[in-house]
């Protein structure tokens, strides 16, 4: 799927309503001319290649939350996974997709400590974004909309529009959502988002602590000499030994345990050295 094949005259329209123009025209005058070519990637884009455990650790976070200048997309390479919140200026449908023109001025504003925000574009006038959205996905976004999303880096087109206070060409980039929250989202419901990416369990580990919780339920609902209980008990306490080389930990050693806390959560380093 190329973003040639959803028509990209509908992109051309969105950013025109936003004030924004298709790199092929004639650029403003100061500008950086070679700004003007675009960046073309012709690739075939999966969106169900990815899990949502796949962005744990392995995502940019796209902020600098102490000054809000943020890293420009155009500084990664294709398939890079981003972590981010924008507010949804407009919204069009091309075929089975959904494609949103994005801005994170609405949240930079708001300078409320946000823990990941899209990147600045010239002193925050543009920060402007296209997300496409999967298309197995029933998009559930409006305009107004706040949205916190994780995302790759489009094999796409880039865009540029004229900043019309700087009166520079910048790009535009597009981004691929594969999971979001949208809505009347609070600040501290997007920093909750973002920073969630830190405490959600890899599939691996929640794979073997499915198996684990039923080698528990054999281990503890049989009898004490019956030799598949007291296989289930080895084999579950092996495996927990594995999960917890693998950084999980249940109950007291875990991370925010207060001593009885009955979760999965990251093991405590040296809790008792």
């Amino acid at each position: 799927m190329t973003l040639r094949a959803l028509n990209l005259t509908v992109l051309i329209t969105m950013l025109a309503l936003a004030g924004c123009n298709k790199n092929n025209e004639q650029p403003a005058e100061g500008a950086n001319s070679a700004m003007q070519e675009p960046v073309k990637a012709e690739a075939i884009y999966d969106f169900t290649s990815l899990n949502e455990s796949d962005f744990l650790n392995q995502s940019i976070l796209i902020n600098d939350d102490k000054t809000y200048r943020g890293i420009r997309f155009h500084d990664y390479d294709v398939g890079t996974k981003l972590i981010g919140a924008a507010s949804i200026e407009s919204i069009q449908k091309v075929d089975n997709h959904t494609l949103a023109l994005a801005s994170s001025r609405p949240l930079i504003n708001q300078k409320a400590g946000l823990y990941g925000v899209l990147a600045n574009k010239a002193n925050f006038d543009g920060n402007l974004v296209v997300l496409v959205f999967d298309p197995n996905v029933q998009a559930r976004v409006i305009e107004g909309d706040i949205i916190a999303f994780k995302g790759t880096v489009a094999p796409s087109d880039v865009f540029t529009y004229t900043n019309p206070k700087t009166n520079q060409i910048e790009e535009l980039p597009i981004i691929y959502v594969h999971f979001y929250q949208a809505g009347e989202l609070s600040i501290q419901g997007i920093n909750d988002y973002l920073k969630k990416q830190f405490s959600e369990i890899p599939k691996i580990i929640q794979d073997k602590i499915l198996q684990y919780e039923k080698l528990n339920d054999s281990c503890r609902g049989g009898s004490g000499d019956d030799p598949k209980t007291i296989e289930s008990c080895e084999e579950r306490d092996t495996l927990y030994v594995d999960i917890k080389n693998g950084g999980w930990c249940w109950g007291s050693e875990n991370e925010n345990a207060a001593g009885n806390d009955l979760n999965w959560l990251p093991c405590t380093k040296d809790r008792y050295k």
